[in-house]
Order: C-alpha cells, then sequence, then structure tokens
C-alpha cells in the first residue's frame, strides 16, 4: 500500500506539472472545468489500477473517494486563488495550491478506517448492498456510486427514494440499464444524517 500511495502522489505531481505547461502555453486560459475532470480521470484511473480481488480493495475504494471528492473541494481552492489580482493571468501558482490541497486531503484520509460494502446484491431490501465506514452523507453517496459503477458498469440514476424501516434506512434507487429499468437498495444507516464537505475534510461549520 506505501508503494502505491508514492505512485498516486507522483501522480499528482505529473498532474500539476502538465497543468503548468498548460498555462504557459495558453497565458490567461480558464481551465477551471478541464482541470477538474482531469483530476477526475486521475482518480479513476489509479483505482483502476488497484487489482479488483484483494485484501486492499476498500483501501482502494476509499482513496478513489476521497481524491474524487477531493477535486470538487480543492478545486474552490484554485477558483478562490485565480480570482486574486493576477490570478488568472498567471494560473501555474494557483495549479500548484489545487495539487497541495488535493495530497492534503487524501494524505489527512489514509489513517481511517475503509469504506467497504457488505450485504447482498441489492435487488430487494433484504438483500441490499451495506455501506460501511462512510464519515458523512457524501461519502456514503459517492461509495453507492462506486459500487454501480463497479457492478454495474452503463447503469445510469434515474430516481431515488428514502426508506425507513424500523432502525434501517434505505436508499431505493432506480436505474437506466442496458437491459430496461433496474432497482437496487442500499442500508445507509451507518452515515445517514452525517454531514457533508465540512466533516469530509475538516473544514469549521457556519455558525
Amino acid at each position: 500500500m506505501y508503494f502505491r500511495r508514492i505512485i498516486f502522489l507522483f501522480a499528482i505531481s505529473f498532474f500539476v506539472s502538465a497543468m503548468e505547461n498548460a498555462f504557459a502555453e495558453e497565458p490567461g486560459s480558464d481551465p477551471k472545468t478541464q482541470m477538474h475532470e482531469v483530476c477526475r480521470h486521475l482518480c479513476r484511473s489509479d483505482r483502476a489500477r488497484c487489482p479488483s480481488k484483494s485484501s486492499d480493495e476498500s483501501f482502494c475504494d476509499t482513496r478513489y473517494i476521497g481524491c474524487d471528492l477531493g477535486c470538487f473541494s480543492c478545486r474552490g481552492v484554485f477558483v478562490k486563488c485565480a480570482e486574486q489580482p493576477g490570478g488568472a493571468a498567471d494560473g501555474r501558482n494557483c495549479t500548484k495550491e489545487f495539487g497541495a490541497c488535493l495530497k492534503e486531503k487524501i494524505s489527512s484520509r489514509e489513517s481511517r478506517d475503509p469504506i467497504r460494502f457488505e450485504g447482498g446484491d441489492g435487488r430487494s431490501e433484504k438483500t441490499a448492498v451495506v455501506v460501511l465506514g462512510a464519515l458523512t452523507n457524501l461519502e456514503g453517496v459517492a461509495a453507492e456510486s462506486l459500487w454501480i459503477a463497479k457492478k454495474h458498469p452503463g447503469w445510469r440514476k434515474n430516481s431515488q427514494a428514502l426508506i425507513h424501516n424500523g432502525p434501517h434506512s434505505f436508499d431505493r434507487i432506480e436505474y437506466e440499464t442496458p437491459n430496461g429499468p433496474g432497482t437496487i437498495w442500499f442500508e445507509i444507516s451507518a452515515f445517514l444524517g452525517k454531514g457533508g464537505l465540512e466533516q469530509l475534510f475538516g473544514e469549521p461549520k457556519p455558525k
């Protein structure tokens, strides 16, 4: 795992360098959306290199989710930097701030318990996929999307309902699939109501 972490952090550095070169070639460009998408591609590529059946699969899933949400959170750092005098003209410094933010977000979460999936195939309430280890609602929802991407690639979310049954809470999600409508149940009691980005990344809550 340590070796994979070093490779991943090196990939982030390479990403930052590539974005700096893009600014050098096109000064004054506005790559906020492009940078976010490239960042997410970096996260997906790292996850794809993780063995699908191994003892560290949960570790890889957790890092992917943290990376993906980190891309969103750190995009705000880039935007704030770019809005400063001279920031838009020289986006390379802002890109460095983005890269430092992303590294910090990922590294600060690596000692946590991993996100993992238990339960059944999700086809019914009784066989719901149980999402464990998510620290927030955002992580839990991201975990649901990751599970679908791994188990049912190509499925697209259509609608969603929150179901309570005694002490248990479920997301019942309807999907459009190549073979028609599909339904997956996720048991979400472990993360329901646990907040969002401010808890995930340790940012202070507004008073």
